[in-house]
């Protein structure tokens, strides 16, 4: 007997150029839109124009909110909030990066309730955050399916994860055209960040039938199509696959919560700043090497979607196969290696360690850790 619960966002359209539609669909969410953007590849690139465009046609009055930041930090939720206030605004479009999306739940969420950002992760919110179409312009995160908002708090050296079902977006608009312009180390990133989250999802130990048939495709899709993402930024096609493919692993992980791996990354971002799909990427073979002995059969499956054979046949075999295969992909992509490159000091690990050891994620990963033993993966990965 099946039993599960499963929430997903309202509706999801995946079609190339689908972002001029924005207008039509703000037209059923509210009258003035806040658009929140990032570092300004959406005005070069020319998508930007097409969103305001679509709003004009429409009758809905915006205001922009740019220069959103990687991992952004609490002080960039509540400049947003202002600005969402004072303009009126009673719907957002967040165009861009799982940060820009991160950043646009929050300031919708915490608009909707009139409390601070840093209330949010303990607060049970009344209100569901204001309307939000959500348009993903990587291929990682899928914050645009999910009921997840990390934001870092630098006065508390920790990631602020807000996490509810007020917190998901109204409508999903998946436009591969929005991708195009990623570079190599943007997609190789998030694609590492996408397959995580997948792998994570599948061996979390809140997984259901219906969230791992959601993982083992997106695996498929991503571990099939990351590298040609990567090193052919004209393969529209792949380009197209990792688009779908994180966004199923989204639908999954944020039914179940992510693990081990993020656990682990969350704090390399806030003691130094590392890209969060570049701290998962390094981390994820160390930390499923870890987790062999506690599922190694579904790791065989795993690598069996990822088009992995093994000589010998026994789940084993394949899990240790599938270990090789995620140190060869990190091998192959341009990202850095260890986390000496990335400026990492052996005496933060244990800080590190522990902060991550409270982590939610953390127990739900198949292989429960001591805080000893995470610094010991640290160490591996030195």
């Amino acid at each position: 007997m099946y039993s599960f619960e499963f929430n997903a966002p309202t509706k999801i359209i995946c079609e190339r150029g689908a972002i001029a539609k924005a207008g039509a669909l703000a037209a059923e969410l509210g009258s003035k839109a806040l658009i929140c953007t990032g570092g300004g590849s959406l005005k070069r690139n020319g998508s930007l124009d097409i969103i305001i465009n679509s709003l004009n046609e429409n009758n809905i009055g915006y205001a922009v909110y740019e220069g959103i930041p990687s991992d952004p930090e609490i002080k960039d939720v509540d400049i947003g909030v202002s600005v969402c206030v004072e303009e009126k605004c009673d719907l957002l479009i967040a165009a861009g990066g799982g940060s820009v999306i991160d950043c646009a739940k929050a300031i919708g969420l915490a608009a909707a309730n009139n409390c601070p950002v840093s209330e949010l992760e303990c607060l049970k919110p009344k209100h569901p955050m204001l309307p939000l179409i959500a348009i993903p312009t990587t291929a990682g995160t899928a914050s645009e399916v999910t009921k997840m908002s990390i934001i870092t708090d630098n006065a508390k050296k920790k990631k602020t994860v807000i996490a509810t079902d007020k917190i998901i977006p109204s409508v999903a608009v998946l436009d591969v055209n929005t991708t195009l312009s990623m570079p190599p180390e943007v997609a190789a990133a998030t694609g590492m960040d996408a397959l995580t989250h997948a792998i994570e999802s599948y061996l979390s130990d809140k997984a259901s039938v219906m969230t791992q048939m959601l993982a083992l495709e997106a695996i498929r899709l991503i571990s099939r199509n990351l590298h040609s993402s990567v090193y052919n930024n004209k393969n529209i096609e792949a380009r197209e696959a990792m688009l779908l493919g994180q966004m199923y692993a989204g639908l999954g992980f944020s039914n179940t919560s992510t693990a081990l791996v993020h656990s682990m990354s969350r704090p390399l971002g806030v003691y130094y700043g590392i890209p969060h799909g570049e701290a998962n990427a390094v981390l994820l073979p160390a930390v499923m090497e870890y987790n062999m002995p506690a599922c190694a059969h579904k790791m065989a499956e795993i690598a069996k979607a990822m088009g992995i054979d093994s000589v010998l046949k026994g789940d084993t075999d394949y899990a240790k196969a599938l270990v090789v295969r995620l140190y060869e992909m990190l091998d192959t992509l341009p990202l850095r290696k260890r986390l000496g490159e990335m400026g990492v000091r052996l005496s933060d690990l244990e800080a590190m360690a522990e902060s991550g050891y409270d982590a939610a994620s953390t127990w739900v990963n198949p292989r429960k850790p001591t805080i000893d033993e995470m610094v010991e993966i640290y160490k591996k990965i030195m």
